[in-house]
């Protein structure tokens, strides 16, 4: 049973306990970016890949740009950010790209696709796009359509037998504390049959909480209150009913977009948000592609798709 301490909407126990416990100062952080920095695949792929995806405006990416930011120790940007929408109000990002990392995370990308919407007609298509994806099946440059999902035909962007190195190994769902109290119903749908796809396919997905220190005044203030407010568990419990993503797949990170640098208190819950996902990727590949190794040149063969 949690205690609160009521004064101040805090529980005194963290509702979750990073592997390396709650020690917050700067060798924890630095400690924690070599981890994030060295972590590999070890022998049967090169580079892990984890598709980033949310409804639109959630921070997706400058979720992505953040983290971009901590492997180059200075505010980079390497995808377009700006709330979501163009001024037209459009989605920004309406082209699937493969992102690597400058600086020191070499051993994962991120894969950024179109932000969900609230249109039934225009998530139907872009589902089946993104299942695509976590398949293998879709080249970085191909340009999401709401007419239509990509089409085996497209010899330009699909890939008829992807390999494992061309799949994904792990999904990131963004997700803006905000939303969390009345998650729109069309948003609720789509990324349960996100979520049902990716258990079937056993491919791990994690959830980044965003913006936290925007409800809670206690993280504002103390970034170490990030695992115990009150507020930031309760919208956790929220997105958990809602979705169903278990809790301690929910990561709590703060607002990052409009800092002009990134501190070591600000950048230790994205990096333990990331430590735990190239973990359960990692342990997603154990069991996967046994028999595809990488050749004399480096590449991989190619498998018969799922």
């Amino acid at each position: 049973m949690f205690l609160v301490r009521r004064m101040f909407g805090l529980y005194s126990t963290p509702w979750i306990l990073p592997d390396d416990g709650v020690s917050w100062d700067q060798k924890t952080y630095d400690d924690m970016l070599n981890v994030v920095a060295t972590t590999k695949a070890e022998d049967k792929v090169q580079k892990l890949n984890f598709l980033v995806l949310g409804p639109q405006g959630h921070g997706k990416s400058s979720f992505i740009n953040s983290i971009a930011s901590l492997s180059k120790g200075e505010k980079t940007s390497i995808c377009n950010a700006g709330g979501g929408r163009s001024a037209a109000g459009d989605n920004i990002t309406t082209v699937y790209r493969e992102l690597n990392f400058p600086g020191k995370f070499q051993w994962f990308r991120f894969c950024d696709a179109r932000g969900l919407t609230k249109k039934r007609t225009e998530s139907e298509s872009l589902l089946q796009d993104l299942k695509k994806v976590v398949r293998g099946h879709v080249r970085s440059g191909y340009k999401f359509l709401p007419e239509g999902s990509i089409k085996e035909d497209n010899e330009s962007f699909y890939i008829k037998h992807p390999s494992l190195a061309q799949r994904m190994h792990g999904v990131i769902i963004v997700f803006d504390v905000n939303e969390a109290y009345d998650i729109h119903a069309n948003h609720i749908e789509d990324l349960h049959e996100i979520t049902q796809t990716l258990n079937e396919m056993n491919v791990p997905v994690s959830l980044i909480l965003t913006k936290v220190d925007d409800i809670c005044p206690c993280v504002k203030d103390n970034m170490s209150n990030i695992y115990h407010s009150k507020k930031v568990i309760d919208a956790a419990e929220k997105i958990h009913a809602f979705l169903g993503i278990p809790k301690q797949n929910i990561y709590p990170v703060a607002s990052f977009e409009d800092r002009v640098k990134f501190g070591w208190k600000e950048g230790l819950p994205l990096l333990r948000a990331i430590k735990a996902c190239l973990k359960t990727a990692k342990d997603h590949l154990y069991n996967e592609g046994e028999n595809e190794k990488p050749n004399a040149k480096g590449t991989f063969a190619d498998v018969s798709p799922m």
